[in-house]
Order: structure tokens, then sequence, then C-alpha cells
């Protein structure tokens, strides 16, 4: 996922939701980076090891 801070952040947090093929939700992943400066891109890998998941649904986002 990538993600631009527009005023800078400290810590940076995303929460997505693992969906699978008929659309249940059957878990959750997330990721931090620390350290954004304003307007700076950040990549961040979100990975799963849940075999059913098929989509990823963002679920929270928080910048502070």
């Amino acid at each position: 996922m990538e993600v631009v801070s527009k005023d800078g952040c400290d810590s940076l947090y995303v929460k997505v939701s693992e969906i699978n093929s008929s659309g249940a939700n059957v878990g959750y992943t997330n990721e931090t980076t620390a350290g954004l400066a304003a307007g700076q891109k950040a990549i961040l890998m979100l990975d799963t090891y849940n075999e059913a998941a098929d989509q990823f649904r963002l679920s929270q986002i928080s910048c502070y």
C-alpha cells in the first residue's frame, strides 16, 4: 500500500481486513512506519499468511 502524508506524522498505522472470495472477513493484518515528512510517500508491505484471503479492505489508518 502506498500512503502520502499530507502534513507529516511521527507514527503511521494501517490496518486492513482480509476478505475471501465470497466477501467474508477472514482476519486482518497491519503495518506501521515512522518519521514521515510532509508530502513524503510511505510504502507499506501488508503480508498475510491466511490462505483464505483473496483481497484486502482498508479498516483503519492513523497518523499521529
